[in-house]
C-alpha cells in the first residue's frame, strides 16, 4: 500500500515539474490541490535535506579529524538517519548536556559500537589514521 503512495507521489512531482497544473494533477489522481502542493513541497524539502547531508558529509570527510567537535545537528544531518534513530541520538545527547551542543566522531563511534554477542568486550573498529 505504501509503495502505491510512493509511486503516486513520484508521479505527482514529475507531472508538476513538467508544467502540469496542480488542479489537473489533483483531478487525475483524485486528490485535492492542497495535497498536490503538500507532496511537491515535501519532495523539495527532502531533496534539499539530501543535498545538505551530502555537503556536510563531504565536509566531515575532508576534515578527517575524530576529535573535532561537530554541531550535533550537522552530524545527524550528515548521517541522514531514520527519524527514530535520529531522535534517540538527540535524546541521548540532550540528557548528557553535551558541551556547546557538539559531538566528536570518536564519541559517536564509542556510542554506537555495541558489545559483541558473546559478551567479550567491544568490537574493535580500525579507524584510518
Amino acid at each position: 500500500m505504501q509503495e502505491n503512495y510512493r509511486q503516486r507521489n513520484h508521479e505527482v512531482v514529475q507531472l508538476c515539474h513538467a508544467g502540469v497544473s496542480a488542479d489537473q494533477v489533483a483531478r487525475h489522481f483524485q486528490i485535492t490541490t492542497s495535497r498536490v502542493r503538500q507532496i511537491v513541497s515535501r519532495e523539495a524539502r527532502e531533496r534539499e535535506a539530501g543535498q545538505r547531508a551530502g555537503r556536510l558529509a563531504d565536509e566531515i570527510r575532508s576534515a578527517d579529524d575524530l576529535n573535532y567537535g561537530w554541531p550535533v545537528e550537522h552530524l545527524l544531518d550528515a548521517l541522514a538517519l531514520p527519524t527514530p534513530t535520529r531522535r534517540a541520538f538527540e535524546l541521548h545527547w540532550a540528557g548528557k548536556a553535551v558541551p556547546q551542543n557538539r559531538v566528536t566522531l570518536g564519541e559517536l563511534i564509542n556510542l554506537v559500537v555495541a558489545p559483541t554477542p558473546e559478551g567479550r568486550g567491544y568490537l574493535i573498529i580500525r579507524v584510518p589514521s
